[in-house]
């Protein structure tokens, strides 16, 4: 017992010490005193792995200098079309070593964010005893992918598990201060915002927090078009944003016209097993909110399973109905 804690120790030192190299390594290039000293205490450490585990913390190190912007690139016999169909094939088959062989002989026409964010996957699921060392990779892709459904939002759902006082950190950042976040990331930030409030507040003395988070996910919701999957996690924090408050009418509207976005945005991924579960769940949800506030009396002229068929209705497209019939 007392050796495998010994040895857990030992990963988590090696961890702790790597990402904080790879944080270094996203500043600046180039040796400094403090990159010299933590290479000294990674040495140190690795005489107490065993010789494969060595190759791999060698091979995740060497990775880490795409961070820096001195990526290992390899000559390669492959054209593009060919690379990218075996790094999907092995992506696919979870063949992890292949993956990482393959990122080291990709051409540039992988994406940066790309190659970091699938040497993220491939070093987390080899040896999970790393998993913020794993992680840089994908902070690094979070910063150079800004685009719309970016890495930032899988960063933030990853790290709950992995380090969650820095998701909470950078959530908050996203909710309350940043004027530049793409839905899927500041809809992701909100939920672990709200999550937090609901554990904190036991008086009622975060109602403004709820408030201005309540108007953040709805400002999000009447924005436009939204995915599925994005609509229906917003809805979720409006919900307990709404129990936090004691108010529950204000999200009928926005369940309602945020649903309609979605149908019409994307009938095909509204079809089948996505909608009517989603739609179970949250009238579920809202039930029993309002049984909880003591309306349940109330409840009976929102039954939201009977909005949304009347929705599906008003289109057009008669099959679409015919899916929830």
């Amino acid at each position: 017992m007392e050796a495998n804690g010994a040895r857990a120790q030992v990963f988590a030192d090696y961890d702790e010490a790597l990402t904080r190299l790879a944080s270094l390594m996203a500043q600046s290039k180039g040796a400094t005193e403090e990159k010299t000293s933590i290479l000294s205490v990674l040495e140190g450490l690795e005489e107490f792995l065993t010789e494969e585990e060595q190759d791999f913390v060698a091979y995740l190190s060497a990775d880490l200098y795409q961070i820096e912007g001195d990526e290992i690139r390899l000559p390669s016999e492959l054209d593009e079309k060919e690379s990218a169909r075996r790094l999907a094939e092995a992506f696919a088959s979870k063949d992890w070593v292949s993956v990482l062989a393959l990122l080291r002989r990709v051409p540039p026409n992988v994406p940066e964010a790309t190659r970091a964010y699938l040497r993220y996957r491939a070093y987390g699921e080899m040896n999970p005893k790393l998993p913020h060392a794993a992680a840089a990779f994908l902070d690094y892709a979070s910063r150079t992918e800004t685009r719309v459904n970016s890495y930032k939002a899988i960063w933030l759902q990853d790290m709950t598990h992995i380090d969650r006082p820095s998701a909470l950190e950078e959530s908050r950042r996203l909710v309350w201060e940043s004027n530049s976040v793409d839905s899927r990331s500041l809809i992701m930030a909100a939920s672990i915002v709200q999550q937090d409030l609901a554990a904190r507040d036991r008086r009622g003395e975060l109602r403004r927090d709820f408030e201005g988070l309540l108007g953040i996910v709805l400002k999000t919701l009447a924005s436009g078009p939204l995915p599925l999957d994005i609509a229906s996690m917003a809805l979720l924090v409006a919900t307990n944003s709404l129990i936090g408050l004691n108010r529950i009418e204000p999200l009928i509207d926005a369940l309602t016209s945020s649903l309609n976005r979605a149908l019409e945005q994307d009938r095909k991924e509204a079809l089948g097993m996505q909608l009517m579960p989603l739609m179970r769940e949250l009238h579920a949800h809202l039930v029993d909110a309002y049984r909880r506030l003591g309306h349940q009396e109330r409840w009976e002229s929102y039954d939201l399973e009977l909005l949304v068929r009347n929705d599906v209705d008003n289109l057009a497209n008669a099959d679409l109905y015919a899916a929830y019939a």
